[in-house]
């Protein structure tokens, strides 16, 4: 008996820590499960049950029928009646049935009371537990998550069940697979339960995510606006992935399940941020288009004072037998030409089709304008050539200097060095013609030509490696910020999408 005792005790400390609050690095959470030595009793007391049916041959009636009793066999010799009795004392072996009509399992003495007690004992403590999972649902709820209505009803269907056990008087009171069906419900609803916290964890995560996301984009847009103030009309599909993404972010902020996030399309906020970031280098390009305005109607004013200067040095080689007509209607021609590039380029910008206005100012335009100003440099060589030593030493000692910078950043500076000798030695032509008397003023021109020639050689290699970036729309500090997702929302888009697979 003591054995016994200590063994009831035993399991009834086991029954009380058996479920409980499970250790975890992060927030606690309840653990939700049937004890296994309640399991174990509720098993053992089925199975005793079952044996006390199959001992006794007793079939249990249901419900509507009445039970009858077995009829004895007559017997020879008739016991007396019980004084103490009003009911006869059956023979050994002969089964009596119980007053109300219904055979009482729990007399058959291997059914242990204490078990009965230990099981409602086991409910009651679980009914405590089910109090704090649905103060923990309630957490839940109020910090933005969601149950089903179907969930909630397994939690009132299992309360159901342990108040069942607990006002039980014996294992038929019980049910037969009640404690199945708790075991079940308990393990069902804390995997629900969990699903819902890790849900509504990774909503929050994304919706803190996106906030940081939507900084960035209001800064983008606000700079494309900026543009707009200035006539200057972005690519349409700017615009377009500005408001998608405004909208997708928009969703995310007032979604209430991850559910939601997923079928408005979020996840492919990265996909429209990365296309904005890709229209970066357009936009920057757009808003250095004043400067570049400016820049163009400077060169093309100096262009025009240049032509007017040539005028004049052409009327006066005119005078001395030199006819330079047809070279000054090419500059001429060359000018106008700009002029009408200009204007090309700022439809293009106005209709918003910016690559195509800057690779018409790139090659029609400051690609052409070298080739007019070594032709201007002819005319103006001619008409101040005593001044030509001057400057054409100072412009060998500033090629030199180029190609020295390049050779220091381990560029290939062989055909810069073969041009720069190139022209040194034409510019030796050009000196001694300059020192013969009369000046051969045909000669002259026609050796500036070829120098002409070379000079615009060795500025074209030289802007090819990198020595010289002169175009106005790829100079100044950048406007348009690198727009970037927040890793939040990276962790828990990928996370839902890990879960899905």
């Amino acid at each position: 008996m003591k054995n016994r005792i200590l063994t009831v005790a035993t399991i009834s400390a086991i029954a009380i820590v058996g479920f409980g609050v499970a250790p975890s690095s992060q927030a606690a959470t309840l653990r939700l499960e049937v004890p296994k030595p309640l399991m174990d009793i509720w098993k053992k007391l089925k199975t005793e049950n079952t044996q006390a049916q199959e001992a006794q041959n007793i079939v249990p009636q249901t419900p509507s029928q009445p039970f009858i009793p077995p009829t004895p066999p007559p017997q020879i010799n008739q016991q007396p009646i019980n004084p103490d009795s009003q009911m006869p004392k059956p023979p050994m072996g002969e089964f009596v049935a119980p007053p109300n009509g219904q055979p009482d399992f729990n007399q058959n003495k291997n059914i242990d009371n204490k078990d009965i007690n230990q099981l409602k004992q086991g409910a009651g403590q679980m009914d405590k537990m089910m109090d704090k999972f649905n103060n923990q649902m309630k957490n839940t709820e109020r910090n933005g998550g969601q149950f089903s209505p179907e969930m909630k009803q397994k939690t009132s269907q299992t309360r159901q069940l342990l108040q069942k056990i607990k006002g039980a008087d014996n294992v038929n009171d019980m049910g037969e697979n009640t404690m199945e069906q708790v075991q079940s419900n308990m393990s069902e609803l804390q995997q629900d339960e969990q699903n819902s916290r890790e849900q509504t964890q990774r909503l929050k995560g994304m919706q803190q995510g996106v906030k940081n996301m939507e900084r960035g984009l209001s800064m983008f847009e606000k700079q494309v606006a900026k543009l707009t103030k200035q006539g200057i009309s972005a690519p349409s599909d700017v615009s377009e992935n500005l408001a998608q993404a405004k909208k997708l972010i928009e969703a995310v902020k007032t979604a209430k399940t991850i559910d939601e996030i997923q079928s408005s399309g979020a996840d492919d906020i990265g996909d429209i941020m990365q296309q904005l970031n890709d229209s970066r280098g357009q936009l920057e390009m757009l808003s250095r288009w004043p400067q570049t305005q400016k820049q163009i109607d400077k060169e093309i004013k100096n262009l025009d004072r240049a032509l007017s200067r040539d005028k004049s040095i052409v009327a006066k080689l005119n005078s001395q037998g030199v006819d330079l007509n047809d070279n000054l209607q090419k500059i001429s021609d060359a000018v106008n030409q700009l002029k009408t590039t200009r204007e090309q380029a700022i439809t293009s910008i106005k209709a918003g089709s910016p690559e195509d206005a800057f690779d018409t100012l790139e090659n029609d335009f400051f690609g052409k304008m070298d080739d007019i100003r070594e032709m201007q440099n002819v005319f103006e060589t001619l008409g101040n050539l005593k001044n030509f030593n001057t400057s054409f030493k100072r412009e060998m000692t500033n090629a030199k200097r180029q190609i020295t910078s390049l050779e220091k950043q381990g560029q290939d500076i062989t055909e810069l060095k073969n041009l720069l000798e190139q022209a040194n030695q034409k510019g030796n032509e050009l000196l001694n013609l300059l020192k013969n008397r009369p000046i051969d003023n045909e000669m002259v021109a026609s050796t500036l030509d070829e120098l002409s020639s070379l000079r615009q050689d060795f500025q074209n290699s030289l802007q090819d490696l990198g020595g010289v970036n002169d175009l106005p729309w790829k100079q100044g500090k950048n406007q348009f910020q690198d727009l970037k997702v927040s890793p939040e929302f990276n962790k828990s888009v990928n996370f839902s999408e890990t879960t899905q697979q």
